[in-house]
């Protein structure tokens, strides 16, 4: 179930019919309040608790929450004071769309008014923006993550990447577990065949998956597997250099894992490489990360991991890297 706000001004009749229209029509799984009056709008902030705002037409606000999930209709009116927040911006026609898009805004859905066109229905309206409402609640999706599905995302990985169900430490009930969410998350991330080997390994039967269909931030680029033939000190430089262009992804720190674990590997001369590399004390920050993203043994660790600066950047490049 997905609760969602709308917010409106009380003086514009035309928006409340079209508020009133669409809550109307709105399918089971979504959730509607709507609200015009200032005091109104406080109180359901705080009180509703809604998983998306949304602001229809020249509605006067302040502020919002800070984490707020934000759906703009514009109705035609100014340029919105939110529309540099919102997860996306609705237009009622290509025209309108492409005047949205001159002044940047960067995520656009064209979605036709039933009272002011014949050529849609208030059914087709409905089922449009239940499909952005999807679209918006699958996007950035790690703060959305309970904290069972990220134990069983973690546990996945490493049994996926070692290849053998006995890695795995106490795991959640699967029925706990919101799958929907776990896989999106690893698409994402590129991680999604270590996820699935895991799963098989694991001997899980978790319902299937379909594409993914979510707003990204405009710098995302889709991760790419490292070469099989990179060895340690060159992962670690590519974790260095994607992390300080906040490119950095789950998939590459896997690489960097499974290499720690092979039976070939020298970490002393490991060591040495990094240490002609200048790159030992970034190494300790990111084996801090792994024993947290993947529950990395102390036993692989080559040195000690450190939780500083260099950490704590890792750290938010991973959590927000997909945030809009």
């Amino acid at each position: 179930m997905t609760k969602v706000l709308h917010i409106y001004p009380h003086h514009d009749s035309m928006v409340a019919n079209y508020v009133s229209m669409l809550c109307r029509c709105l399918p089971a799984t979504v959730e509607s309040m709507s609200v015009d009056d200032k005091g109104a709008i406080r109180q359901a902030l705080g009180e509703y608790n809604p998983d998306i705002i949304h602001l229809h037409g020249d509605t006067e606000l302040k502020s919002l929450p800070r984490q707020s999930r934000v759906v703009i209709t514009t109705h035609g009116t100014k340029p919105h004071k939110f529309l540099a927040t919102a997860y996306v911006v609705i237009a009622r026609s290509t025209i309108e769309a492409s005047s949205l898009s001159d002044i940047g805004v960067p995520r656009l859905e064209v979605i036709r008014n039933p009272l002011y066109t014949k050529t849609t229905t208030s059914e087709e309206l409905a089922l449009k923006m239940t499909t952005v409402y999807q679209k918006v609640m699958d996007s950035n999706i790690l703060p959305l993550l309970t904290p069972e599905t990220r134990q069983m995302f973690s546990i996945l990985l490493k049994v996926g990447l070692l290849k053998d169900r006995r890695w795995a430490e106490a795991t959640p009930n699967s029925d706990d577990v919101n799958w929907h969410r776990l896989f999106i998350y690893a698409e994402l991330e590129g991680c999604m065949p270590v996820i699935q080997k895991g799963i098989r390994l694991m001997g899980i039967s978790a319902p299937g998956h379909s594409a993914v269909s979510c707003y990204l931030p405009k710098e995302y680029q889709q991760p790419s597997q490292p070469s099989p033939y990179a060895d340690v000190s060159s992962l670690v430089a590519d974790i260095r250099q994607k992390s300080s262009t906040k490119q950095l992804s789950l998939v590459l720190l896997c690489s960097l894992f499974q290499s720690l674990y092979s039976p070939n590997l020298d970490e002393a001369a490991l060591l040495r490489d990094l240490e002609s590399g200048g790159l030992t004390s970034f190494f300790c920050s990111t084996l801090q990360i792994l024993r947290e993203q993947i529950q990395l043994d102390e036993g692989f660790m080559p040195c000690q991991p450190v939780n500083n600066r260099t950490t704590e950047h890792l750290r938010k490049t991973l959590n927000q890297h997909l945030k809009l």
